[in-house]
């Protein structure tokens, strides 16, 4: 019943009551000025949000931003536009300083990301290394991938270090301990083991294009004799077929770790094989290990067939043959991220859409809404949620709403919603590039604090207050595994007094390493952020890199006010939620208990409303007692119960079948 409350609460919130909730009391920014670091060539090196281009080095108390070269930086022997460069931020982003890292005459670097590798109990910085990965454009296209590595001591230089290498994928066969992977571009982390990854896709083919996905690879560095010595594994899970035979997998993989780097998780979205019901749809794939990544099995995932996921099913909508088949489509278009806690367990953030359809061939399609074709109605309690779902793959999946958003990424093609209020410009082919919620987490080394980010427009401002993320801010929220409090929610962006930040903060990245530190009634993160911009907002021209480690104290900490057992809010029509009281069953068929957990008294009535709030149905009562409400004239569809005691007013929802 705990779990089952737990989901069910999630139902009665919604992106106004939210942000009413837990407006921040105290002002909760120490710090977060965004300072100017460096450029590139355009904006395509900061793209991806399943990037990992900004690490922090907590035992070197060092930060580091990987990304294609700018204009006027000249790297030798070759200063293509492939030239991958390294900024590097003594005593937490303080002093910058940059270093090139790659360079090759043919094999470009794009989409680079990386981090330090550092000794086993090193705490010298000039004893660690830069390392960086991405894939590389040839002659042939996506060709392979570049891995390079650099030496930190001294001063940085435009030349790269003796380690670089071309890993490609077209060769005919591979040395034992690695195999073909394409774009090595994603979820880089490095661990105090002295162990470097990055994951990659494993496709059918040797070009990197999306017609044959097959699974994720793990590519793993671990430094011998001044080179990093790399190895894969793959993943490639039993998924659904279509009628081409083309697996439902994404290749965008994802992976966590401890600390110590000895239990750590690998995950994809894709439709399982054996998938029935809720679990037919893109949703998370998940691969274990507990011993530092020698032996890997698949564990169980969120199991959305599973009653404790009625709430988050009950704020989508059926799909289109199927009136009582509800399917969540996990969205990594708008951002998702994974970190272990203390628990070792895996936390999996990301938000989900409504599945369109049942149909073996139809499995990627998502449902559109309105007249601007939505992912969501984004209305009254159908706003996209963003959610933490954590477990260990071995019991029941647990999970936090961490917030409703109001905004979603604006379209990048010209027949795609939302084209036109994309205020970047657009290439010779009329595409554009869009920045959408970027939802991504960091933890403390602990794994005690998680703390969650993603990019939200403020509607009031967008043009026609369309619901699209065209002046995006960063907002942050965070959670205590320890102590299970949540803190409010903070808008680190738009008090920003650098001009090109506040409603600007494109394309953002926080590192997934952040410090936390507590005393009483407040918890302050420092945090390294990212903003890439360029004015005017120009894709292919110049594009600038803003720096900030985020100083933030959370001063609202709460007892799991966001937990969807304990939510207490306040809708758009001013009604109070509490789980103080309890409704069940729900759903609900002929009759209905509403079971109060204190001596609070109803006086008044208990209220049926639709979710347009209009009133279906009065009765009078005046009891403490559990109450049962005849609930069978009703329809089968979504209510709300408006119930007023003696000390306040309260409202859940009830979904009738």
């Amino acid at each position: 019943m705990k779990n089952l409350l737990f989901f069910s609460a999630m139902l009665i919130s919604s992106l106004t009551s939210l942000q009413a909730q837990l407006k921040p009391t105290i002002n909760p920014i120490v710090n977060a000025n965004f300072n100017y670091i460096s450029s590139s060539e355009n904006i395509y090196t900061s793209l991806y949000s399943s990037s990992s281009p900004l690490q922090y080095n907590d035992n070197l108390n060092v930060v580091s931003f990987i990304h294609r070269k700018s204009p006027t930086y000249i790297s030798f022997p070759n200063s293509n536009s492939g030239s991958i460069v390294a900024m590097i931020g003594k005593n937490f982003g303080t002093l910058w300083d940059s270093t090139c890292v790659w360079t090759n005459s043919t094999q470009l670097g794009r989409y680079p990301q990386g981090g330090i590798y550092n000794p086993m109990g090193n705490t010298n910085f000039n004893n660690s290394y830069i390392v960086s990965t991405g894939p590389s454009f040839g002659p042939s296209g996506w060709d392979g991938n570049f891995y390079a590595s650099k030496s930190l001591s001294g001063a940085g230089t435009n030349t790269p270090g003796i380690d670089q290498q071309y890993l490609s994928d077209m060769l005919s066969s591979y040395p034992a301990t690695q195999a073909k992977h394409s774009l090595s571009r994603n979820s880089f982390v490095a661990t105090d083991d002295g162990k470097v990854r990055s994951v990659a896709g494993i496709y059918a083919d040797v070009n990197a294009s999306n017609s044959g996905p097959r699974g994720v690879m793990l590519v793993t560095g671990v430094f011998n004799a001044g080179a990093m010595v790399w190895k894969t594994d793959s993943f490639v899970p039993n998924t659904v077929v279509d009628w081409s035979g083309t697996k439902y997998i994404n290749t965008s993989g994802y992976q966590a770790w401890n600390e110590s780097g000895t239990v750590g998780y690998v995950v994809m979205l894709g439709v399982l094989a054996n998938a029935t019901g809720s679990n037919r749809a893109p949703q998370p794939i998940i691969y274990k290990t507990t011993n530092s990544g020698t032996s890997w099995a698949q564990v169980n995932s969120i199991n959305f067939n599973s009653p404790i996921c009625n709430g988050v099913k009950a704020s989508l909508s059926s799909v289109n043959n199927n009136s009582v088949l509800t399917k969540p489509f996990y969205r990594d278009n708008e951002g998702m991220s994974c970190v272990v806690d203390i628990n070792n367990k895996l936390h999996i953030i990301g938000t989900v859409s409504s599945s369109y359809s049942d149909h073996n061939d139809s499995l990627y399609y998502a449902q559109q809404f309105t007249l601007e074709n939505y992912n969501w109605p984004m209305t009254n309690f159908y706003y996209p949620y963003i959610y933490d779902f954590f477990g260990d793959g071995t019991t029941t999946w647990n999970g936090n709403i961490i917030d409703s958003v109001g905004t979603q990424a604006p379209g990048y093609l010209l027949s795609s919603p939302g084209y036109n209020n994309n205020p970047w410009d657009a290439d010779g082919n009329g595409n554009k590039v869009a920045s959408s919620m970027r939802i991504q987490a960091g933890r403390s080394p602990s794994g005690q604090h998680i703390l969650y980010s993603w990019a939200e427009s403020d509607t009031n401002n967008t043009t026609n207050n369309a619901c699209f993320n065209e002046l995006p801010n960063i907002k942050l929220r965070a959670w205590d595994a320890v102590s299970n409090e949540v803190s409010e929610e903070i808008d680190i962006t738009a008090p920003c007094s650098n001009p090109r930040i506040p409603n600007n903060a494109f394309f953002h990245y926080i590192a997934p390493t952040v410090i936390a530190n507590s005393i009483p009634s407040v918890v302050t993160f420092s945090v390294p952020v990212t903003v890439s911009n360029s004015f005017p907002l120009s894709q292919l021209t110049k594009n600038d890199h803003f720096y900030s480690t985020a100083v933030v104290d959370f001063t609202n900490y709460q007892p799991s006010p966001l937990r969807l057992g304990n939510i207490t809010s306040t809708t758009k029509s001013g009604l109070k939620i509490n789980e103080k009281l309890n409704v069940f069953p729900n759903p609900a068929t002929n009759t209905v208990v509403i079971s109060f957990k204190s001596k609070e008294i109803i006086t008044t009535n208990i209220s049926i409303y639709d979710l347009n709030e209009k009133l279906i149905k009065s009765i009078n009562v005046n009891s403490n007692d559990n109450l049962t409400v005849n609930i069978e004239e009703l329809t089968a569809g979504v209510y709300l119960l408006k119930i007023t005691t003696s000390n306040s007013t309260y409202v859940k929802k009830l979904i009738k079948e």
